[in-house]
């Protein structure tokens, strides 16, 4: 997502995007050393594409995954009071186990 600017400092967005994923992989990497050191085998992959749900479904099925483990900010509509919309689209179509974590939020 871009923002709201009309004009797009391509550089800028293309640094954002990198610190975005190294924070992201840094967090992960951090998670699953913290499961691995109580014997819980993990596997991390980022992705990106614009069909959040489908890439997880997809995935999911490709590497042939035991469970999922989602955080859910809960964020949207009425209807996804519980849940955020990405956790909703990916509990109606799992074929596996699904542990959703609610998010707590910080400010």
């Amino acid at each position: 997502m871009l923002g709201w600017d009309e004009v797009i400092d391509l550089p800028k967005y293309k640094e954002d995007r990198a610190r975005q994923r190294d924070e992201t992989e840094s967090y992960l990497a951090n998670i699953q050393e913290k499961l691995r050191s109580k014997g819980v085998e993990t596997q991390t992959l980022v992705r990106y594409n614009t069909h959040v749900v489908k890439e997880i479904l997809t995935t999911a099925e490709r590497i042939n995954a035991d469970i999922l483990a989602m955080a859910s900010h809960g964020h949207g509509a009425a209807a996804r009071t519980f849940y955020g919309s990405v956790a909703v689209g990916v509990l109606s179509q799992i074929d596996r186990p699904l542990l959703l974590i609610r998010s707590r939020r910080v400010e």
